[in-house]
């Protein structure tokens, strides 16, 4: 990726497909595949994970929320940042201290997700 490109992804829906596991949308247009590893770092058959490779699942279920989680978080950092340049002059130092910290957490991971630093 270059410095001119601005990364973009698949929109949402994302469903995780258990079964791979593998990311596709609900047209079945596969994003991702999903490896299941040992804790050697070996690539294992997922059909036959045990238990204790469900960790993989739980991946997959995840990365196919992504962009429902990036949306909420950038309409989470837009309010908080509203509330705070509100409330600036009328809530108590705590307050402020603890919504600037949640906003600029969602800022910071906005911008990883959209391909910053």
């Amino acid at each position: 990726m270059n410095a001119l490109t601005k990364p973009t992804h698949t929109p949402a829906p994302w469903i995780a497909v258990t079964q791979g596991p593998f990311i596709a949308t609900p047209d079945n247009k596969v994003i991702a595949k999903v490896v299941c590893m040992s804790n050697e770092g070996n690539v294992l058959n997922c059909q036959t994970a045990s238990p204790a490779d469900y960790e993989t699942i739980g991946n997959a279920l995840l990365i196919a929320a992504a962009p429902e989680l990036l949306e909420a978080l950038e309409d989470a950092q837009q309010a908080l940042a509203h509330a705070l340049h509100r409330l600036k002059d009328d809530s108590s130092f705590s307050t402020s201290i603890a919504l600037k910290g949640a906003e600029e957490k969602a800022r910071h991971a906005i911008n990883k997700a959209k391909g910053g630093n």
